[in-house]
C-alpha cells in the first residue's frame, strides 16, 4: 500500500519535472496495487481451502485510497534529451488529473537544460548541521548519455565527478568545512555538463566566523526551522511524585515521553505541573509557531483534557488543548496531533523551550520551531543537532 502510493505520487512529481523514470514509477505503483488484488484472492480462495472467503478486501469500506491509483506519464523525446533537478524544488502539481495518465512535455520545458534557463540553488549548507544535498541527473529522452559535473571551489565535495545516465542519477554534495571559508554566505556553483548544454547549480554556505560549535547548545536553528526530538530534552523536572518518562519506540521518529503516573491529577496553573526543558540557539530570530506533535489519544480520565502549556524562556505559558488540533480521523491516519503556539524570539543566541504537564495521556513526539522555514512534509525535519567534527 504504501509503495502504491508513494510510486504513484513520485510518477507526478517526476512527470511534471518530464522524467521518463516517470513511467517507470507509475508502472511499479500499478503492480503494488496488483499485488494486493492477488494477496486478497489469495486468502479469500487458497488458505484453508477458501475457508475463510470474504473475511479479507482490499477495499475496506470502499474508500478511493484503495481503488488503483491515478498515474502521470511522459512521451520521451526522441535521442538524447536530460535535465536537472535539485533538492527542494518542486514544480506546481495544479494540472495533476482526477485519474488516468497525462503527458507533462509542456511542464518539463523548464527543466530542461539550456542557455535561458535559470540557475539552481541548492538548500543552505550549514556548518552546524552539516547535512548534505543533492542533485538528479535524469534522462527526458529515449538514449542513454554520459555527464560530468565540477564545482568551482576545491572545498565542495561532490560523490561523482562523472556518469552515464540510464535513468535517473542522484549525485549528493556536501562541503568539507575544514577548508571551506568562513562567512555567513559563502557561496560557490557546481556546473553539470551533458550532451549541448550545461546546467549551473548555485549553493549557499552558512559558516560564521564568530560561532564556535562546540560553544552551542546540542539544538541549532538551520533553514529557518528548530527540531528536536521530544525524547531528547535538555531538562526533566518532576512534581509531587509525578513526571514525564521516556517510552521507546512509540513515536514515528523515535521515542516519545508521558506523564506518570497516568493517575497524576489535573493541574490549571502550568507553574506546578511536571516540566521539560530543550536549550536551543538561533541565529535568526523573529516570530516563531512552536510545533508540538503528538500521538493521538483519547483523555484518560472523565471531565479531564488533554493539555499541554509551552513558553519560551521568560514569556507567559501558552496552554493548548490537543482536543481542539485537527480531525480525529485525520489524526489517526497520520498517527499524529499537531499542538500550535506563537511565540518570538527577539535575540539571536541561546534560548529555552519549556513544556509544562498540565492533564496526564499527552504522549510527545517531536517538536518544531517555525520560523518561516518549514516545507511540508509527513514527518516533519529531521533533528537539527549540531555537529562537533
Amino acid at each position: 500500500m504504501n509503495q502504491k502510493m508513494l510510486y504513484a505520487d513520485r510518477s507526478f512529481l517526476y512527470a511534471a519535472q518530464g522524467r521518463t523514470s516517470a513511467n517507470d514509477y507509475a508502472n511499479r505503483a500499478r503492480a503494488a496495487f496488483a499485488r494486493i488484488e492477488a494477496e486478497t484472492e489469495y486468502f479469500n480462495t487458497r488458505v484453508a481451502g477458501g475457508k475463510w472467503e470474504y473475511m479479507m478486501s482490499s477495499n475496506p469500506r470502499s474508500r478511493a485510497v484503495f481503488d488503483l491509483p491515478a498515474t502521470a506519464a511522459v512521451t520521451p523525446v526522441a535521442g538524447i534529451g536530460w535535465g536537472v533537478a535539485v533538492e527542494g524544488h518542486v514544480p506546481s502539481l495544479a494540472d495533476r488529473p482526477a485519474e488516468g495518465r497525462s503527458n507533462y512535455a509542456a511542464q518539463a520545458a523548464k527543466w530542461a537544460p539550456g542557455d535561458d534557463s535559470p540557475p539552481d540553488t541548492l538548500p543552505t549548507f550549514d556548518a552546524f548541521t552539516r547535512q548534505k544535498h543533492f542533485i538528479d541527473i535524469f534522462k527526458t529522452g529515449t538514449t542513454p548519455f554520459n555527464w560530468s559535473a565540477a564545482a568551482d571551489a576545491a572545498w565542495v565535495r561532490l560523490t561523482q565527478s562523472s556518469g552515464r545516465v540510464d535513468e535517473d542519477v542522484r549525485l549528493w554534495a556536501d562541503v568539507d568545512w575544514a577548508k571551506a571559508p568562513k562567512g555567513d554566505d559563502v557561496t560557490a556553483a557546481i556546473t553539470v555538463r551533458g550532451p549541448g548544454a550545461e546546467r549551473t547549480v548555485r549553493l549557499h554556505v552558512f559558516n560564521p566566523a564568530a560561532i564556535a560549535a562546540a560553544d552551542l547548545p546540542k539544538f541549532v536553528e538551520s533553514g529557518g526551522v528548530v527540531s528536536m526530538e521530544a525524547e531528547h530534552f535538555t531538562r526533566r523536572t518532576d512534581r509531587d511524585g509525578a513526571g514525564w518518562r521516556t517510552l521507546p519506540d512509540l513515536g514515528r521518529t523515535g521515542d516519545t515521553v508521558a506523564v506518570f503516573p497516568t493517575t497524576t491529577a489535573s493541574l490549571d496553573d502550568p507553574a506546578n505541573g511536571p516540566s521539560l526543558e530543550y536549550d536551543f540557539y538561533v541565529f535568526h530570530p523573529g516570530k516563531a509557531r512552536v510545533l508540538v506533535t503528538a500521538l493521538p489519544t483519547l483523555r484518560i480520565h472523565a471531565g479531564r483534557h488533554l493539555r499541554y502549556a509551552a513558553a519560551i524562556d521568560d514569556s507567559s505559558p501558552t496552554v493548548v488543548n490537543l482536543e481542539d488540533a485537527g480531525r480525529w480521523e485525520e489524526n489517526v491516519l497520520r498517527a499524529a496531533v499537531i499542538g500550535s503556539s506563537d511565540a518570538a524570539i527577539g535575540m539571536p543566541g541561546k534560548h529555552t523551550l519549556k513544556i509544562w504537564m498540565m492533564d496526564p495521556g499527552v504522549v510527545l513526539d517531536k517538536i518544531v520551531l517555525d520560523f518561516g522555514g518549514l516545507e511540508p512534509s509527513y514527518l516533519g525535519p529531521p533533528e537539527t543537532s549540531r555537529v562537533l567534527n
